[in-house]
């Protein structure tokens, strides 16, 4: 299903992976909706999103590079942080990286993404915990 239908399920998932996505929907926010409906109260959602890498449009690329405190921001009125890291992978060699991408045909694309090739990729990572609803105290005191 389209991710930015998300909403309209009716139901909720303990956990809830959303990896290398947000930068290829074309209405991230719809997605974010969705991604919050989906994730039950108490429930984990676990996202990854480019930091710094190269265009890869599959269909689209939005160009949607956060680091982890934008993502956290993104979703801090549902959710809590648990874990948040920038994953830094730099020891791909220029020739797989190459040989992985299927838009190389296009020789404009690639010089603009020489030097991306060559160089580190970064992964903003984060483990968020829905926040579960306050139980009443008072009713508590008075049993």
């Amino acid at each position: 299903m389209d991710a930015a239908e998300l909403h309209r399920l009716n139901v909720a998932f303990d956990l809830v992976l959303c990896f290398n996505l947000l930068e290829h929907v074309s209405d991230i926010s719809m997605v974010i909706i969705g991604l919050e409906k989906v994730t039950r109260n108490g429930g984990y959602l676990l996202i990854t999103v480019p930091k710094r890498y190269l265009y890869h449009p599959d269909p689209i690329d939005n160009f949607f590079r956060p680091d982890c405190k934008t993502l956290e921001n993104i979703f801090k009125l549902q959710f809590y942080k648990i874990l948040s890291k920038t994953i830094i992978i730099d020891d791909i060699q220029i020739k797989q990286r190459l040989m992985s991408i299927k838009w190389i045909r296009n020789k404009k694309i690639l010089h603009s993404n020489l030097s991306q090739l060559a160089g580190k990729f970064e992964v903003s990572l984060i483990l968020l915990r829905k926040t579960c609803p306050r139980s009443n105290t008072n009713s508590l005191k008075t049993q």
